[in-house]
């Protein structure tokens, strides 16, 4: 069986609750596709437990993003014209093609103007799109090992 070796981070935080005992929290995220994918919670005396040698200690898992594990995230920014009677919606979309998507908010937020036009009843913003995609094949035959 061969798996896909990735970069990654991972961060472990105590939470302090007043409305549950205090746990840890630990979270794995894929450095290349940017998604954090994977969360743990675990009690304190586990968490402990299992630092210190003791293995199968019982916790709560979170996954999500599977998808785009093992990706490559993208971004651009693009100058959207947007009139002031447009959506947001109908600005992006004409730059929402092959897999991108924009920001929300970038086309409302007024720092994100780049040229205000009221004569003419338009503003220019400033979006953030974004994307995954495939990584090349001499990324993924790189980070591949044999178990």
């Amino acid at each position: 069986m061969s798996e896909l070796k990735l970069k990654g981070q991972i961060t472990i935080s105590k939470v302090s609750s007043n409305k549950e005992d205090d746990y840890i929290r630990i979270a794995v995220v894929d450095e290349d596709a940017g998604i954090e994918f994977c969360t743990i919670k675990m009690s304190l005396k586990d968490f402990a437990d299992t630092i210190t040698g003791r293995g199968h200690a019982k916790c709560d898992l979170g996954v999500r993003g599977l998808d785009k594990v093992g990706m490559k995230a993208e971004n651009k920014v693009e100058n959207v014209k947007r009139m002031h009677s447009q959506s947001e919606k109908d600005a992006v979309a004409p730059y929402e093609v092959d897999g991108w998507f924009s920001r929300k908010g970038d086309a409302e937020n007024h720092h994100n103007v780049t040229e205000h036009n009221p004569k003419e009843g338009y503003n220019v913003y400033r979006v953030v799109f974004y994307r995954w995609v495939e990584k090349d094949e001499s990324d993924n035959e790189n980070n591949r090992v044999d178990t």
